[in-house]
């Protein structure tokens, strides 16, 4: 295009000093519009090698632009480089590019016309990192600036297979066995590093981003990233509520249970589809402490009167999250849609099975090793009303609240003949609301 009869024949060329590539033997040759050529165009400089005359790069400017003297000011334009290789054949080892970027200032007072504003300045840059060709790499672009670093988990030791990256540029590593990684060919500049890990992922807990600058003068910067202990993803992604009490397990002599679960995963119906705004519901095999701290309360544990549970709503995109469930007890778990939910058929059963006897439920447990785990439910059809849920006055007119860490309150004055073996109160962990599901990032969230 440089070279060619149009832009020869309205061009103007002069030969310049050598500036920038001088070292490397090069001879500059400036361009610009010919006389009375007010069109928008370019102007600049291309150098060349002074023995064999090839084209080594080339650095314009926009000029004769319809646009305000000051947008203009941030000097638009760039530069591009080019290299014959080995072979014969030509690549752009790299480029870099510099716009203003306008906002709407309305209409001017005087003129009535559109009156633009410098938002800010947009650079575009790229470069060759390696180029292949039939006999294999063909070409290796310099290392330029990096950024080297380790990731430890929350007991300081090193944590492999972390992704690091930096969103939105393609520059993206995983960690070694030792928990070090390395990004190269950067340009100075500010970055912004992310990282992730499976046991991030299963919950979609993207950690805090890490700010790097990196000066011009610096060949590396070297940084530390430090996930965080589990305990506090807990907390972070359950709003940071306080944790509720332990529970005791059914067995006997029963044992305590903390609650440091997380249970997450999507639901999703028969052909793939995310169900959204639907109840996930989880009852482990256990009891609250403080209910056994009452005789009588105690007693209707070897009933399987007390009962606690977890409802975990999902997002439009179908993902739940559980948190605080217990560790090391039976779990149930199923999924209702919103209209079918009712909260009075978990006050009369201890179980779901029980109530739903021809639905999928799920039996799993939580531990200590892996207290996070990710559950993917498919959605069943709707199921009718179980029959075997009747309910007396007293008890229809029952309420609970939907508060984390709240109890409802169940009429006790009396109960009907069925019903003598439920306890008078039962607890509503939590109730989680609509969240949306993260890609980092991960997600994601």
């Amino acid at each position: 295009m440089l070279l060619s009869e149009p832009f020869l024949g309205s061009y103007c060329f002069r030969l310049v000093p050598g500036e920038g590539l001088a070292d490397e033997g090069a001879t500059g040759i400036a361009f610009e519009p010919a006389e009375g050529r007010d069109i928008p165009g370019i102007s600049g400089t291309m150098w060349v090698n002074r023995r064999t005359a090839q084209l080594q790069r080339v650095d314009f400017r926009f000029i004769n632009l319809n646009v305000p003297p000051w947008l203009l000011a941030v000097e638009p334009g760039g530069s591009v480089e080019f290299l014959e290789l080995a072979n014969g054949s030509w690549i752009i080892p790299s480029w870099h590019l510099r716009t203003f970027r306008a906002g709407d200032g309305g209409t001017h007072p005087l003129t009535g016309r559109p009156y633009p504003t410098l938002e800010g300045v947009t650079v575009h840059a790229g470069q060759v990192l390696r180029a292949h060709g039939d006999d294999g790499v063909v070409f290796e672009g310099a290392p330029g600036h990096r950024i080297a670093g380790v990731i430890r988990d929350s007991l300081g030791a090193a944590l492999p297979d972390a992704r690091v990256f930096v969103a939105g540029s393609g520059l993206e590593t995983t960690t070694d066995s030792d928990g070090r990684f390395e990004l190269t060919h950067l340009a100075p500049g500010q970055y912004t590093l992310y990282f992730s890990h499976r046991y991030l992922d299963a919950v979609w807990y993207p950690p805090e981003p890490f700010s790097v600058t990196m000066d011009a003068a610096a060949e590396s910067v070297a940084v530390t990233l430090d996930a965080p202990p589990l305990k506090d993803i807990l907390g972070r992604i359950c709003d940071n509520a306080e944790p509720p009490s332990p529970m005791f397990s059914s067995e006997w002599p029963p044992r305590m249970i903390s609650r440091d679960g997380i249970l997450s995963g999507h639901v999703r119906d028969r052909n793939g589809v995310a169900v959204g705004d639907a109840r996930v519901i989880v009852i482990p095999d256990a009891f609250e402490v403080g209910e056994l701290m009452d005789p009588e309360k105690g007693r209707a544990m070897e009933n399987q009167g007390l009962r606690s549970w977890v409802v975990a709503r999902t997002s439009s995109e179908g993902f739940y999250r559980a948190c605080w469930v217990p560790l090391g007890v039976p779990l149930e778990v199923m999924v209702l849609s919103e209209d079918e939910f009712d909260q009075r058929w978990l006050e009369e059963h201890p179980s779901l099975r029980e109530i739903f006897p021809d639905r999928e439920v799920r039996s799993l447990a939580l531990d200590d090793q892996a207290p996070h785990r990710t559950l993917n439910i498919e959605a069943t059809a709707r199921a009718p009303t179980p029959p075997s849920v009747q309910r007396d006055d007293d008890h229809s007119s029952a309420s609970m609240y939907r508060r984390r860490g709240s109890f409802g309150p169940v009429p006790t004055s009396r109960t009907s003949p069925r019903s003598t073996r439920r306890a008078s109160r039962v607890r509503v962990d939590r109730v989680e609301r609509p969240i949306s599901s993260q890609t980092g990032s991960g997600s994601p969230a």
